[in-house]
């Protein structure tokens, strides 16, 4: 963590494991697991620190070697775009966690970049379609009418109600400041079983929350 990259390790054989920096939290790859190459291309410094958790072997290339096959052989722009998007995939809960290095790629290849001035929606951005919206940046709350259902920070999300019922639950997220986000198709998320639990996960939690609004609400006429 923290050092400038110089070699690019394709893992061939064993299990191999990413501690991030920021979080602590561990992650294991195994192999066809590429470590360094998103920040080699980015140019930025080592965020996780890797760790053999078997016997490893790996293939070994230069940064420079890497870079310059990039460069020749694919659009070295859209490369960058999806390197980033990747490492910001990488620092989340939701994909950080026995996610794959090729899903995690995957899935920044489909996603959007989305930004929303104060008091806009997310499916401003991205029209009718059920995404998720990862948060990179900014602040969204969640909403019941005038109630307040969560906030959703920096790593975190919303819009999962929109993959398990078409059309949302009758919660709505919107931006309290501008707000950077990642739109995220749908289906292509719930072909990882470990992202839909957590999908499904935080989506009872919220449910939870909102019967318990409903349920004040209700008290409330009542008296």
């Amino acid at each position: 963590k923290g050092e400038t990259i110089s070699r690019v390790l394709l893992v061939v054989t064993g299990v191999v494991e990413a501690i991030h920096g920021e979080t602590g939290r561990e992650t294991r790859f195994s192999s066809g697991t590429l470590i360094g190459e998103l920040h080699a291309l980015t140019g930025l410094v080592a965020s996780q620190t890797w760790r053999a958790r078997s016997f490893v072997t790996v293939l070994s290339l230069p940064t420079e070697l890497y870079t310059r096959f990039i460069e020749r052989n694919a659009d070295l722009g859209e490369q960058l775009r999806v390197a980033k998007m990747t490492l910001s995939l990488q620092a989340t809960a939701l994909f950080g966690d026995s996610v794959s290095s090729i899903q995690q790629t995957r899935i920044a290849r489909r996603a959007k970049l989305v930004e929303l001035k104060t008091g806009e929606e997310p499916q401003a951005g991205t029209g009718t379609s059920p995404h998720l919206y990862l948060v990179e940046e900014g602040l969204l709350i969640l909403q019941y009418k005038d109630e307040v259902v969560e906030t959703v920070g920096p790593g975190c999300f919303c819009g999962e109600e929109s993959i398990f019922f078409r059309g949302g639950g009758g919660v709505s997220a919107r931006s309290v400041v501008p707000t950077r986000m990642l739109a995220i198709p749908s289906d292509i998320l719930m072909e990882i079983p470990i992202v839909g639990w957590k999908l499904l996960e935080t989506y009872e939690r919220r449910v939870t929350a909102l019967i318990g609004i409903l349920a004040q609400e209700s008290r409330s006429h009542v008296t």
